[in-house]
Parts: C-alpha cells; sequence; structure tokens
C-alpha cells in the first residue's frame, strides 16, 4: 500500500514538472496592466523534483543486510580438529647376550721343517727314505677350562695344495696312546705332519667340545692369521 502512494505522488510531480516546463522564463503584459509576473526558474523546480523523487525511492528501498565478516579467530575455529596422539612408546630392547668364554685353548710351540722319509702305508711305525717328504713338526698344548674330560683332539693338517696330510704323534712320559686331558687341565702333544717337498702346512683344524679351532701358516712354518 505505501509503495502504491509513492508512485502516485510521483506522478504527481511528473506532471507538475511538464506544465511549468511549459512555461516561458517569463509572461507577456496583460493589456491594460503593467505590473510584471514573478518569474519562474523551471530548472529548478524540475531538479528539485527529481532529488525529492530519488530520495523518497531510497527511504522506501529496503537495504541488504551487512554479512559479519570472517575473522582469523573465527577461521581457526572452524578447522578441523585430530584427536591428540599419545607418543611412541619406548621398545623394550633386549639386553645381548654376554658371549661365554671359550671352553678350550691351544698354545702351538717350536713349530720347524726336517727332511723325513715318507709314512710307509700311511701309517706313524715305519717311514720310506726312498721317499722323502718335509716333516713340519710341533707342540701343542691343550687347556681344558670345561667341567668334563676332552678325550677327542687330535689336529688335522693341510698342504698348500688343500690335501689334508698324514699326522703322526709322539707320546710323552709313561702315557700310552693319544693323551685325555681332565676338566681343568693341560697336556702337551708334539705332532708331526708330512708334506711332499713342493709343499707346505698351510693350515691346521682342531675340533674340541663342538668348538673349532684354526691355526694358518706361512712357508716356513710360522704363525699368520688365517683369511
Amino acid at each position: 500500500m505505501e509503495r502504491r502512494t509513492s508512485t502516485r505522488t510521483l506522478c504527481a510531480f511528473v506532471l507538475t514538472v511538464v506544465l511549468l516546463s511549459g512555461l516561458g522564463s517569463s509572461c507577456s503584459p496583460g493589456k491594460g496592466t503593467a505590473t510584471a509576473t514573478p518569474t519562474l526558474d523551471a530548472e529548478a523546480i524540475k531538479q528539485a523534483a527529481v532529488a525529492t523523487l530519488v530520495a523518497r525511492m531510497s527511504a522506501t528501498t529496503p537495504t541488504a543486510e551487512a554479512s559479519p565478516t570472517s575473522t582469523a579467530g573465527d577461521a581457526l575455529k572452524k578447522l578441523p580438529t585430530s584427536a591428540p596422539t599419545d607418543p611412541p612408546r619406548p621398545t623394550d630392547t633386549p639386553e645381548p647376550t654376554p658371549t661365554p668364554a671359550p671352553s678350550t685353548s691351544i698354545d702351538l710351540t717350536g713349530m720347524h721343517y726336517e727332511a723325513w722319509g715318507s709314512p710307509s702305508n700311511n701309517a706313524c711305525q715305519q717311514f720310506d727314505d726312498s721317499h722323502p717328504m718335509r716333516k713340519f713338526q710341533l707342540e701343542i698344548t691343550l687347556y681344558n677350562s670345561s667341567r668334563q674330560k676332552i678325550t677327542d683332539w687330535y689336529p688335522e693338517f693341510y698342504a698348500s695344495n688343500g690335501r689334508l696330510v698324514v699326522t703322526c704323534f709322539y707320546g710323552h712320559g709313561n702315557v700310552k696312546g693319544f693323551p685325555e686331558v681332565p676338566a681343568g687341565e693341560n697336556r702337551t702333544v708334539t705332532f708331526a705332519a708330512f708334506a711332499e717337498n713342493s709343499e707346505y702346512i698351510k693350515r691346521m683344524k682342531m675340533i674340541v667340545l663342538g668348538q673349532e679351532l684354526r691355526r694358518c701358516f706361512n712357508t716356513s712354518g710360522a704363525l699368520i692369521g688365517c683369511p
């Protein structure tokens, strides 16, 4: 209802402006009178009418509500939050198992070569001087640190070409046969390994209570590191 009334008022103002625009800037004096008609400023009236019309239309037009501006705090509030995570639990690192001390050990002494006859029939009872060989002789002492008696500790010797050679031993004192080593004791035995004249004894291997003991030699019989 308010909008229709404004429209009618607008039409009335427009009509007034049109009528006033048709008038001259001044009126001609009528016959028999000398009084001048007051001058009407049609352009000023027209501008005033337009200004009034614009003001009324602005008053009746609803203004859009300003939307609230977002702040940095509101943006942070809208960010998805993740559930806090627990710090990683320390893993239980197992303590290193101490390496048990070896239950046996050996000492090698007196390594040297001699010219000798070959063992007959690969035995150590007789030697054939017609077949000269190199006899590699040394003494081995076995130390038994275990709680059991050691009965098997005979060494094996290998030539420079990898061949397993014949090895003999010499008894000591009144001991007959190859000696045993009681727990907590030690024994010394002299061994002789026979190599061809073109060979030399390169390494020795001994297995005692499941433990492998190795030693290596150079061409003159001295101990060297094993590869």
